[in-house]
């Protein structure tokens, strides 16, 4: 039996890629887990879900050793001639970067080889994807399939350099090893705004390079060498293609947040009766759902109008509670605790903990700031407010007719009043959303079929 392994690397994207492979399962596939962390509390969940399928999960920190040197096939990296280059380099030959970077290669090489997977999978191929495990798959001749969990576009590591700009944090490509950069990797080295700047060190960069753990570009977050993307829609699709990604590289399947949509409508037959139709779920009130993000106050209070987050969170999810017409349920961020959760939990609301994915059907109009899952409900066809709370100032949504955004919380409340207050805003805002909505998600059911049609094609 081929196997498929998972490389799970936050809670976030684990969340999406347990659904998948939890599907893989039920289709007679058998799935492992490679965690590219040190064991912890998430691993621990890692685990259990393995020995619930019958299968292994392992901890690639725990296997790495100091000594352990990786085997180098030039000729299967995707720059050979300049992995050289930078191998013969003295500073990356000699930086404990080099034998940080180099024993996590040897280690994640001795697991695929043990492990022998049909398929690769990992969150993403990009700055933050498992770089290691990418590396040592490409020099074993194994596929590595790309399955996106978040939304993250070249705006978001702008907004990034803002913040280290502020603190005097920027690294610059300098000197003779930043020149070498410059000429034989100039992926890694910004573009446009904050040109010149690295997200990483230089000797950082050039000891992946001399690696083969390179990038096409450092600037988006699939920017680098996996074989398959799996774009979810048709908008992903074109975003894809003008961020440069290779035509062949991408396969139009769909995502599990649709299939997940899907079953969640299936189990509801009045949110499935309403979807992609403008009308309101219920005859009475209209169903709001807020997903209501986590504090960014700590780097951002300066952009927000709120002198707290608490005063913030009470004043517009009290506001939103009051809102006559309107059922309301709030999703708290997971980063929530403690006493500011009690003090939420002490407002009144309607507080729930199931997965939002599964709620965004069975709602009317969504709330959220700036979130990936904003998406999916412009795939069903809903409008969607965002409060831009710390004026981040992204666009990715504009194409949508059924999105608002505003960093003003006096325009966020004229737009809700609008939406709610008057039937027939919400029904033509509403159309509007609609008629775009399969351009954003494909919500047939068989998005999970579509993906794993694609891995047993691409081993």
């Amino acid at each position: 039996m081929k196997t498929l392994l998972f490389v799970v690397g936050s809670a976030t994207s684990y969340r999406l890629q347990r659904i998948f492979a939890q599907y893989c399962v039920t289709n007679g596939r058998k799935v492992v887990l490679v965690y590219d962390q040190p064991p912890d509390a998430l691993f621990a969940e890692v685990e259990q879900d393995a020995r619930l399928w019958g299968t292994e999960a392992v901890s690639l920190d725990t296997l790495v050793s100091e000594d352990a040197r990786p085997t180098l096939r030039w000729w299967r990296m995707p720059h050979p001639v300049r992995a050289w280059l930078f191998a013969q380099f003295a500073p990356a030959k000699q930086s404990i970067h080099r034998r940080i970077l180099g024993a996590r290669l040897a280690a994640a090489q001795a697991l695929l080889t043990r492990l022998a997977p049909a398929v690769v999978i990992v969150s993403e191929d990009g700055i933050s994807g498992p770089a290691a495990l990418i590396a040592a798959a490409r020099s074993l001749k194994l596929p590595v399939v790309d399955l996106p969990y978040g939304y993250g576009t070249q705006h978001d590591l702008d907004v990034a350099l803002e913040e280290k700009a502020s603190h005097n944090e920027l690294i610059q490509a300098q000197g003779g090893l930043g020149r070498l950069l410059r000429l034989l990797a100039p992926a890694w080295v910004k573009k446009g705004r904050f040109a010149g700047a690295l997200i990483f060190p230089m000797a950082y960069i050039a000891a992946r390079e001399a690696l083969g753990m390179t990038l096409r570009n450092a600037w988006i977050v699939h920017g680098g060498y996996s074989d398959r993307l799996l774009a979810e829609s048709d908008q992903m699709m074109d975003l894809y293609r003008a961020e440069g990604q290779p035509r062949k590289k991408l396969a139009l399947t769909g995502t599990p947040y649709c299939d997940v949509m899907f079953s969640a409508l299936q189990s509801d037959p009045q949110a499935n009766a309403a979807f992609r139709a403008p009308q309101p779920i219920g005859p009475d009130a209209l169903r709001i759902l807020v997903s209501w993000p986590t504090s960014y106050h700590a780097s951002r209070a300066a952009h927000c109008e709120f002198v707290s987050y608490e005063e913030m969170s009470k004043e517009v999810l009290g506001w939103l509670h009051e809102l006559p017409g309107c059922q309301l349920t709030v999703s708290l961020h997971p980063a929530i605790q403690g006493e500011l959760r009690a003090g939420l939990e002490g407002l009144g609301l309607n507080i729930v903990h199931d997965y939002v994915i599964q709620l965004i059907p069975r709602h009317d109009i969504y709330i959220s700031y700036f979130s990936s899952t904003q998406r999916w409900a412009i795939a069903c066809g809903k409008p969607v407010v965002n409060y831009d709370a710390y004026q981040v100032g992204l666009n990715v949504y504009d194409d949508a007719p059924g999105f608002f955004s505003t960093a003003r919380f006096e325009d966020f409340k004229r737009h809700m009043i609008g939406l709610t207050s008057s039937r027939q805003e919400f029904t033509k805002v509403t159309a509007e959303q609609i008629a775009v909505a399969a351009r954003w998600g494909i919500v047939d059911g068989a998005c999970m079929a579509r993906m794993l049609a694609e891995l047993d094609r691409t081993n």
